[in-house]
């Protein structure tokens, strides 16, 4: 029986942010867009909304999408 589930939002057991750039890579190849993702910059936009990623990260309003 499942007792409990555990989110490590905060990366304290668990760094995902290479994983993370890696897949954003993907879609970005994928897409065939110049720009690549690293760990460090996931690790700059943790905790923000896709809304302030998108601007920040792309200079666009998820809106325009």
């Amino acid at each position: 029986m499942l007792k409990a589930i555990f989110f490590d939002l905060d990366g304290t057991l668990w760094n995902s942010s290479e994983t993370v750039a890696e897949s954003w890579n993907i879609v970005l190849e994928h897409e065939n867009h110049p720009l690549r993702i690293t760990g460090s910059d996931v690790l700059k936009h943790m905790g923000k909304s896709m809304d302030v990623i998108m601007r920040d990260v792309f200079g666009a309003d998820m809106k325009d999408k």
